[in-house]
């Protein structure tokens, strides 16, 4: 363990958190998570988060956006309190995370795959493929087994042939 980022750390991880929540994080943790408790304050704290080339606010706004795109709840509730301390506004941080849910979600949608460019006419995409082009063209076919017309409100779709039962 080194010393200095020990120390650099803890100074930086309790001005961040709160002197309280860091200390009660360490008072309680045991052998086995000490190391990573080390590594978290060393490294995230002692070495990253004390570098000049990012103000805290941005460090924070950073950490927010990748902790939501994670899915890491308990974290991330842990770094909204720190990024109001280091200045963050309320609306800064609904902007990140609005940016998240669109740069996290939308690519996932229309990330489709592509023709490759120089492809020829009997070269077979995947469907997913095809039924994009087709929604481009307007000539996107029916589902066979709809047989109501679209602008009947409140029908459902009618299977014909077997029975699934």
């Amino acid at each position: 363990m080194s010393k200095e980022l020990w120390d650099k750390g803890l100074a930086v991880r309790k001005e961040v958190l709160g002197a309280e929540y860091v200390e009660r994080q360490l008072k309680t943790v045991d052998d086995f998570g000490m190391p990573m408790q080390e590594l978290v304050t060393q490294s995230c704290w002692g070495w990253l988060w004390a570098r000049p080339q990012l103000p805290r606010k941005m460090r924070s706004l950073v950490n927010l956006g990748v902790l939501s795109a994670l899915n890491r709840p308990n974290e991330f509730k842990t770094h909204v309190r720190g990024a109001l301390t280091n200045g963050c506004s309320r609306e800064e941080i609904r902007e990140v995370l609005l940016q998240v849910a669109v740069y996290c979600g939308m690519p996932a949608g229309v990330a489709r795959p592509r023709p490759p460019h120089r492809a020829g006419k009997n070269t077979r995409f995947p469907s997913a493929c095809r039924a994009g082009d087709a929604l481009r063209r307007g000539t996107f076919p029916r589902a066979p087994w709809k047989n109501t017309p679209r602008s009947a409100p409140g029908a459902f779709p009618v299977r014909r042939g077997r029975s699934r039962s």
